[in-house]
């Protein structure tokens, strides 16, 4: 079995490392959470860690991600969050399938969580299902843009990957000045001091000119993932379709 966590905290990184292990799970550990949801269809993990603290909203696109059966079996996914987390924060997180929250790093925690990973093991041990020929996919109708938070979904910025008018080579995701709004989109072109993204609703960016600022953007492809500070330089009209350019100020080094 595997075990995800997507985490820069040494102290949680040791904390889970050590209930994972004893327990004989392989530990794959990300730093940057759209990193890590790029790969979890391929690393199928059977456990799944992340923190509110360091993703404060993006913990829920992995979740619907992950809810939305991308890999195929069941994920036991633990939610590490600060002691005053909400209640009803709680509650949309049991329905996005969260199935433990864990407020410190206790021993009273550590022992919890080992015995609900013990159980979940022999649960999914247990189940031998009859193989049942599986229905061809249906295409569904085209979902909104954003989801309850505004935030677009995976599967919206997957499927907007796949539009032939013009091919970007991955996905972008930046922080707006204005709003503090968390926008998703794919970039067209990269080249180290400028990244050109596409604008899909120009709603997102209201307010955005050549004046602001961008803290933090995060851009990655199959090969890499980068996050750097921007200055904003032009919007482009390519096509058809609006695009934000740019410049890169500063590159955030990874830890």
């Amino acid at each position: 079995m595997k075990a995800l966590i997507i985490s820069e905290d040494k102290e949680l990184i040791d904390f889970y490392t050590n209930i994972f292990e004893k327990n004989r799970i392989d530990v794959i550990r990300y730093k940057w959470l759209l990193k890590a949801m790029d790969n979890v269809e391929e690393i199928k993990p059977d456990f799944i860690v992340v923190s509110t603290v360091e993703y404060p909203r993006h913990w829920k696109t992995l979740a619907r991600y992950v809810k939305s059966d991308v890999i195929k079996k069941a994920v036991y996914f633990i939610l590490q969050i600060q002691t005053n987390f909400p209640d009803d924060e709680r509650q949309k997180a049991e329905t996005l399938g969260i199935n433990s929250f864990v407020s410190s790093f206790s021993d009273y925690f550590k022992a919890k969580i080992s015995n609900k990973i013990k159980d979940f093991i022999v649960e999914t041990t247990e189940l031998t299902p009859a193989p049942v020929s599986q229905p061809q996919p249906v295409e569904k109708k085209r979902q909104p843009k954003t989801d309850e938070d505004g935030l677009f979904s995976v599967d919206m910025i997957v499927s907007e990957a796949q539009k032939k008018d013009i091919e970007c080579p991955g996905f972008y995701m930046l922080s707006s000045p204005v709003t503090g709004k968390a926008i998703y989109g794919q970039y067209l072109e990269y080249n180290g001091k400028k990244i050109t993204c596409k604008v899909d609703d120009m709603e997102d960016f209201c307010g955005i000119d050549s004046s602001c600022f961008i803290k933090y953007v995060t851009f990655y492809n199959k090969n890499e993932c980068k996050s750097f500070s921007a200055d904003v330089n032009e919007y482009l009209d390519i096509s058809e379709q609006k695009f934000i350019v740019l410049d890169i100020c500063d590159f955030y080094e990874e830890k």
